[in-house]
């Protein structure tokens, strides 16, 4: 936190106006880089023309993407409409490249025996692309939204799992919200999610009101459906307002393609790489095995309280951590199902007739779960993994 208010204050500090006898290689002449523009943002403590001006005398140190343009948009609310489309124009034509800048030297490599050393560039292999709607189709979407009725939508997304969730979901509100298409969107991303083990999660669903949806929420189906090349799976929530409606962006399945932006696997320039290894995402350097889950008996059937009370240890054999676990119990009078261990971080737990489930997400080691029943059972145990 120290370190984030001292760049903040230096970047102020950099803003403010010099004197006319400082020369251009003193503080405040080089360009801005994005992290310190975003925090500058996400602080509210420059005004949108003051910013300006001192963007298009410095210039900025980044080339913006669509994606830094949806995020400056995001933290800077605060600016208004016409403030934001003001100073989105000032970077777009305020890039200057840094001094120690040089041309990319592209150099890959194909069959690596298990390391990578490089003094220059090296270009790895990454995995699947994340889900991102390519130019056409923000297009399409917002033409479909500014046709139809308009709302407002509560957009959120699962952070647990990593950024890819998240990242989709702020192009989806950045559209919603921008001047086109006209929406109010309240994004608000939480931390861990989890299911029923009995049911499939979609990738990307809608909730609204059960007894009669907004007219709004059919043309936000309508819009998605035009770039998703299918119907998103809508979900009825009885207990909500009437003018509810919420987006929500799961976990991207692995044996699933999205049928929007996604292209085939692609690779990743690094730039006079050090000799390691830097990405700004996953990248798969050596073959990871998969996770194994094992499950030890340690007690069977013992009388409790008027119960049964049966315990399993389950051990996760991984490298890396499970983003989410969902543990399965069926047992013909089982009455509760309980994990203990680990973080003490769980998700989602339940019983029905019959069977019991929990979740635990970023599962890793060992877990001692705790089963009752009302008779003396025998336990048939299943896990599934996100």
């Amino acid at each position: 936190m120290f370190r984030t208010r001292l760049t903040i204050f230096l970047f102020v500090i950099s803003l403010v106006a010099l004197a006319p006898a400082f020369s251009q290689s003193q503080l405040g002449t080089d360009p801005i880089d994005k992290t310190g523009l975003l925090e500058t943002l996400r602080e509210r403590i420059v005004q949108g023309k003051t910013l300006i001006a001192h963007i298009r005398r410095r210039g900025v140190s980044f080339k913006m993407t669509r994606e830094d343009e949806a995020e400056i948009r995001l933290r800077g609310k605060y600016l208004g409409e016409l403030g934001l489309d003001n100073l989105i124009t000032a970077i777009r034509s305020s890039y200057r490249a840094t001094k120690n800048e040089s041309p990319v030297i592209k150099q890959e490599m194909k069959d690596s025996p298990g390391s990578v050393q490089a003094g220059g560039n090296v270009t790895i292999n990454q995995g699947d692309h994340p889900r991102r709607l390519t130019p056409d189709q923000e297009g399409v979407f917002v033409n479909v939204l500014r046709n139809n009725p308009k709302g407002r939508v509560s957009v959120t997304c699962i952070e647990s799992g990593g950024p890819e969730p998240c990242q989709f979901a702020r192009q989806l509100a950045s559209l919603l919200e921008s001047k086109e298409a006209g929406w109010i969107v309240d994004f608000s991303p939480i931390m861990f999610g989890a299911g029923d083990p009995a049911k499939t999660i979609p990738e990307l669903y809608l909730e609204a009101q059960s007894n009669s949806p907004p007219t709004f929420a059919f043309a936000l189906k309508a819009a998605l459906k035009a770039v998703l090349g299918h119907d998103p799976p809508a979900f009825l929530k009885p207990d909500s307002a009437p003018d509810f409606l919420q987006l929500t962006v799961w976990f991207k399945s692995s044996d699933e393609k999205l049928k929007t932006g996604d292209a085939p696997r692609s690779n990743q320039t690094m730039t006079n790489s050090p000799g390691g290894i830097q990405a700004g995402r996953d990248v798969n350097i050596v073959d990871i095995p998969p996770p194994k889950v094992f499950f030890t008996e340690l007690a069977k059937n013992e009388p409790l309280d008027g119960k049964y009370r049966t315990v399993y240890r389950m051990t996760i054999d991984s490298k890396v951590r499970v983003i989410n676990i969902m543990v399965r119990v069926d047992a013909p009078t089982i009455l509760d199902l309980e994990p203990a261990g680990g973080m003490g971080l769980f998700g989602h737990t339940g019983h029905r007739d019959g069977w019991a489930f929990t979740n635990i997400p970023n599962a890793y080691g060992s877990y001692d779960l705790i089963i009752l029943t009302k008779q003396p059972d025998n336990c048939q145990l299943s896990y599934r993994l996100n």
